[in-house]
């Protein structure tokens, strides 16, 4: 039996880390294992729950993931984790509430501060914001006084004198009884206290009169003593006297009793009228007394000025007289009441008797009389009573008529009541237009306001009869300056008839659509002026009537002054056929058909459609028998709602085409399908949707063990894709196949059954395929080297769709195929136009061999040239020498000269001695371009072909640089160059 129950999860209002919590003890107190633990979550989480984590790790389902990982996405769902800084700001503004205890607080604080990330801080921060966001202030000055002290320890010491507080208070409030001396001594106890009072802070006046000790006392303790009105609960800031003025100095700010030049010492008193019930204050502020409340008036100056001060009125309890003695301060007040002008003090209106008031108004001024405006049927009532107690107080008189008149604006008042007021907000004088009621009144006419036509443009699609309602009355509001407007809205004046069932068509969205437009574009009513012709144009169609009133102003144009349509009624279409109807043997007719009445029509239309035929053969039958209004609609309604007919009927149009998305990079998403069984075998057609790229795999079985060898093959390739689309055929939905692509991180996309039109790629790839094995069965050419040489000019060949080969956008290249071979030799024409360029170039042949003896040319000053000795070569024409001092030095062949073996003498610069230069045929030669024509050299073989030295010992040359000895005779080549004659060019 299982230890303690845990219910469903509420997703709207519960806490997922709380009940995760739980969740691991009823685990550990069940002992239930780890394996068993995600299936126990699924079965008690409750079906909304559940649906969340579906949607949540689709496409996985909940139970292939881990305990851990599954309770992690539905918290990262509906407990995000919130931002510190406004977690904190949260903490920062909590402050204690009215009526919550200390012990609360300090848990919503501790609540709030879960999420704040303060550490180490967070006992320092706690008691700060607790300390603070006390609303007693004695028990936040006791804490203050504390000179260090920790959150636990100011926790226990304010909870002590919140209790120490609220026990007094329960002593004070069980010592009071009703009535007698002790109600006496509670009232002269509040009065006499009345200065002190900042225990409930009710009272209007907190200092004055005999209770300056006492204010002085509590300003000691340090107290703030608003500054404008004396009291000590609030600010001057807030205070509701800080705009009247003073009746002493004249300033605004403060009053009397504040004074600066108030003299200090006690008041007189004396009582005032009553003015309701009021519960006491002062120091006892939660006692009741069986009085009422009444004013005081305190003479607080020498001027004997006087200010209202609460004080409490005994209720008597006999009829009898009553004397008694009331004391404030210690003073004895004498009080009487006065009626001698019981008739002004009776709290009515005043009357004015000393004469008539007249009221001028400007010479030639014309009477206004303004129609009542309607009201609001639940304030009805209440403006009645108003205006009743008006007449009986005097204030207004009734009228027969008037010629003056303005509009009434009732305003609720805080009493409930209501105060009526002459609205004269509408008078605009000397203005060029005015926006009246909706509508914009100019010069030129009448148009709408566009603000309110802003309302009816963003008027969202009425979703059932009610909307439909409030939509056409906001319409018909301007209808008279839509032309025909009942034909518009035809289709939305259907769907209120009580018989129409609620189906919102193409052609309810057209009119709904067309009406906004037509007030959107609606033209500018003139003013009607009784001087010009008018002029009526009618008009009338199946759905409504309608007629445009307009004047002929003095240029002869038409204006129209207004727009009138109305919707016809159901029957009215068909009134004029009154006069077609005869009596035949006791039967209506209407021409050759019968007139069937309401009652018999069901079992007509039954009849009409018993054998099912189509909404035309329908109608044809009908209309050679019967007929009554709205026939043919009735007969489409019900073919359409028969099931026999839908469950026989055709399907229908097709939809549009949906594309996929084109993937951003090649190999993304991969379209599969299986081929065959064509000529006994089947083939696996893989498609890349980015790059038109086509795979063909022959198919030993079409098991998913076999296709994910074949799509290992393919992705060893090209990679993993990211997305892979298939049907739903037995291989692709099989487990090994699924586990597959998802330990691949390959996202698996089915298409809907029987749709292949959803796997588009897949499909037309396979049609190509198709028809390539059939053309090779025509030719009986090996089908496998068909297609091998077709998906070779397939992916080298530019897509229709792409404009680029699939092998350019998958490889970025083009495949080498044998129609590359009928494309000139790039190679062969850039070498014979280099050997161009090296025979038109000129110039002389010289070869130097390492150990050759030469000049070479000297760019520091006093010195043109250099003996050296050639030591090797870096380049075809550069050299490597070593000069006279050890150095070497760097040079090109046409800074060298040679020289002879015993000459210390430095060469003429004559161009003679370049002609005699001989070439030596080596490895180690320095070599320029041969003669023009690139005829081959006769210099004999190169070094490392050519024989060596008899006895096998080098030349001296090469002993020197590593080379031969040259085999060729020093003898000066002379460079040549072909014949260009005039008129005659190489012919490519």
């Amino acid at each position: 039996m299982s230890i303690g129950k845990i219910g469903e999860f509420d997703v709207e209002n519960g806490n997922w880390s709380l009940y995760c919590e739980r969740l691991h003890m009823y685990f550990e107190a069940n002992a239930i294992k780890e394996d068993l633990q995600l299936p126990t979550l699924i079965a008690v989480v409750g079906e909304a729950t559940y649906e969340l984590m579906v949607n949540l790790v689709s496409p996985k389902s909940p139970s292939q993931l881990k305990l851990e990982e599954l309770v992690k996405v539905v918290q990262d769902h509906l407990q995000p984790t919130p931002s510190i800084l406004a977690e904190r700001y949260r903490f920062r503004q909590r402050r204690q509430e009215s009526g919550e205890s200390v012990i609360q607080y300090v848990a919503v604080l501790k609540k709030l501060s879960r999420f704040c990330d303060f550490g180490s801080a967070l006992d320092d921060n706690l008691r700060d914001q607790f300390v603070c966001g006390l609303s007693m202030d004695v028990i936040r000055q006791r804490l203050f006084a504390e000179e260090k002290i920790q959150f636990s320890k100011a926790i226990s010491l304010a909870c002590s004198l919140e209790a120490a507080e609220r026990d007094a208070a329960a002593v004070e409030v069980g010592s009071r009884t009703p009535g007698g001396a002790a109600a006496e001594a509670a009232v002269h106890k509040m009065a006499a206290s009345r200065s002190a009072g900042a225990g409930s802070g009710s009272g209007r006046r907190a200092g004055g009169g005999g209770g300056g000790d006492s204010q002085r006392e509590r300003t000691s303790q340090g107290t703030v003593v608003c500054a404008c009105c004396g009291g000590n609960n609030h600010d001057s800031k807030v205070c509701r006297y800080k705009r009247l003025k003073c009746g002493r100095c004249n300033v605004v700010g403060h009053l009397r009793k504040m004074c600066p030049g108030n003299q200090q010492g006690g008041g007189a008193w004396r009582g005032g009228g009553p003015r309701g019930e009021r519960v006491g204050h002062g120091n006892n502020g939660g006692r009741r007394a069986t009085s009422s409340y009444a004013n005081f008036v305190a003479q607080t100056d020498s001027d004997h000025s006087e200010e209202e001060e609460p004080m409490f009125q005994m209720a008597l309890r006999s009829y009898k007289p009553v004397s008694m003695p009331v004391t404030v301060d210690g003073k004895e007040l004498i009080m009487e009441i006065d009626t001698g002008h019981k008739n002004v003090l009776d709290g009515g209106l005043g009357r004015y008797t000393g004469g008539t008031a007249r009221l001028r108004l400007r010479e030639g001024a014309e009477p206004v009389f303004c129609r009542a405006r309607p009201l609001p049927f639940a304030m009805r009532e209440r403006v009645d009573l108003e205006l009743d107690a008006m007449l009986r107080d005097g204030i207004i008189e009734p009228v027969d008529c008037s010629d003056w008149a303005t509009p009434l604006v009732p305003i609720n008042k805080s009493d409930g009541t209501l105060r009526l007021c002459a609205d004269f907000k509408k008078c605009v004088f000397m203005a060029d237009e005015v926006v009246y009621l909706g509508f914009i009144i100019n010069k030129n006419g009448v148009r709408p306001d566009p603000k309110k036509l802003e309302a009816i443009k963003e008027m969202p699609t009425p979703t059932n009869v009610t909307e439909v309602r409030a939509f056409l009355g906001m319409v018909n509001f301007y209808a008279k300056f839509v032309r025909n407007i009942s034909d518009i809205l035809y289709p939305l004046y259907r769907l209120l008839r009580k018989q129409m069932r609620w189906s919102w068509t193409d052609e309810c969205e057209m009119a709904f659509r067309k009406v906004k437009e037509v007030l959107l574009s609606s033209e500018v009513l003139a003013h009607y002026d009784p001087a010009l012709p008018l002029v009526l144009t009618c008009d009338a169609s199946a759905r409504g009537v309608g007629g445009v009133l307009s004047q002929r102003d003095a240029r002869g144009r038409e204006r129209a002054v207004a727009y009138v349509s109305l919707e016809i009624d159901q029957l009215k279409p068909y009134y004029n056929r009154r006069h077609e109807l005869y009596d035949e043997l006791g039967c209506v007719m209407w021409g050759h058909r019968v007139i069937i009445p309401q009652s018999c029509r069901e079992v007509v239309m039954r009849e009409l459609h018993e054998t099912h035929m189509g909404i035309v053969k329908t109608k044809a039958i009908a209309r050679s028998y019967v007929w009554w209004p709205g026939l043919d609609e009735e007969i489409e309604q019900r073919c359409r709602a028969c099931e026999v007919c839908a469950e026989v009927a055709p399907a229908p149009p097709a939809a549009p085409p949906s594309p996929w998305r084109w993937p951003d990079r090649a190999y993304e998403r991969v379209h599969l399908d299986f081929l065959g069984p064509i000529g006994g075998k089947v083939y696996l057609v893989a498609v890349d949707a980015r790059s038109k790229w086509i795979e063909v795999f022959l198919m030993t079985r079409t098991t998913s063990d076999v296709t994910i060898d074949k799509l290992r093959e393919a992705w060893a390739r090209w990679g993993l894709p990211k997305q892979v689309v298939t049907d739903n055929g037995p291989p692709f939905t099989s487990e090994s196949f699924e586990n597959f692509l998802s330990s691949n991180g390959v996202r698996h996309i089915f298409t809907p059954p029987y749709h292949p039109a959803s796997n588009g790629a897949a499909e037309n790839a396979v049609k190509i395929i198709k028809k390539v094995i059939k053309k090779a069965n025509c030719e009986n050419k090996r089908v496998d080297v068909a297609i091998q040489r077709f998906l070779l000019n397939y992916n080298n060949t530019p897509h229709s769709t792409t404009g680029e080969s699939p092998a350019k956008l998958l490889q970025g290249r083009s495949l080498r195929c044998r129609l590359d071979n009928l494309k000139p030799d790039r190679t062969a024409k850039v070498e014979i136009e280099q050997n161009k360029q090296v025979v038109y170039s000129g110039g002389t042949v010289r070869g130097l061999v390492t150990g050759d003896e030469v000049w070479f040319r000297e760019y520091r000053p006093g010195r043109t040239w250099s003996k050296g000795i050639v030591a090797g070569r870096s380049g075809r024409s550069d050299c490597t020498l070593e000069a006279a001092d050890g150095s070497r030095v760097h040079r090109h062949i046409d800074q060298l000269r040679r020289r002879s073996r015993g000459s210390m003498v430095c060469p003429v610069e004559s161009s003679m001695d370049d002609t005699r230069e001989v070439e030596q045929a080596s490895s180690s030669q320095v070599q320029l371009p041969a003669e023009a024509g690139g005829a081959p050299s006769e210099q004999g073989p190169p070094a490392s072909e050519a024989p060596a030295a008899a006895g096998g010992a080098p030349a001296a040359g090469a002993a020197a640089g590593n080379d031969p000895t040259p085999s060729s005779s020093r003898c000066p080549v002379r460079t040549r160059k072909p014949v260009v004659r005039y008129g005659w060019g190489e012919i490519d």
